[in-house]
């Protein structure tokens, strides 16, 4: 945040370029504005690789993987996750580098689906939403429609990507499992299913072809 607020400040003061790619990158990536991240992920890793040393030039493709699954690029990240899992394999145990196998395996088999797109009617849309103590927190719900039937989802906004849901949930509306064995992490690494469904409705907002880790 304090990146946020001091960059339009000191923007045009950067007399190294790098400085100025990580900014936008990390800006991007950070305030969900991969279409901004991109340019400057690129261009880092095109023109600053010696200047980032081989440990933060990593960490800048696996971001720019990530980043391009987030613009539902899902072929090229594939390939660019997978690119780096093969550059690894061996040197680094598979809890290091389950993230790049998430990005490998996620994005090849999203790519043999539609993809994601919202409708919506143009015009601000209210979502009900209800808030509930849990324990020493709380959540927020939000009815959700999956293939005719509605439940609660927990809106989590710490939640990288996608909707988690439960296999129960998964078989009562019908999903359609597309790809297993893709590594997550909570307390530990584990392994869930990557489903997908015609639409999901979210009061008058209809996403179709959402995907679901299960």
């Amino acid at each position: 945040f304090q990146l946020r607020d001091e960059y339009p400040h000191l923007k045009d003061s950067l007399s190294i370029g790098m400085l100025d790619l990580l900014a936008r990158s990390q800006l991007g990536v950070g305030f969900n504005r991969p279409e901004e991240a991109a340019p400057a992920l690129d261009s880092l890793l095109l023109l600053h690789q010696d200047a980032l040393g081989a440990e933060s030039t990593l960490s800048m493709a696996a971001l720019r993987a990530m980043n391009l699954l987030n613009l539902e690029l899902y072929a090229p990240a594939g390939a660019a996750g997978g690119d780096l899992v093969r550059a690894l394999e061996g040197s680094l145990p598979f809890e290091s580098c389950f993230g790049l196998v998430f990005i490998e395996r996620v994005g090849k088999a999203l790519s043999d689906v539609p993809a994601p797109r919202l409708e919506r009617p143009d015009r601000t849309v209210t979502v009900p939403m209800r808030y509930d103590a849990v324990d020493r927190g709380h959540h927020y719900y939000i009815p959700v429609e999956v293939n005719g039937l509605e439940r609660d989802f927990i809106f989590d906004t710490g939640c990288s990507f996608g909707c988690f849901v439960s296999e129960r949930y998964a078989e009562e509306v019908g999903l359609t499992i597309v790809a297993d064995s893709i590594p997550v992490s909570g307390m530990t690494v584990g392994f869930v299913k990557l489903a997908v469904a015609d639409s999901l409705r979210v009061g008058e907002m209809v996403y179709h072809h959402p995907f679901f880790l299960v």
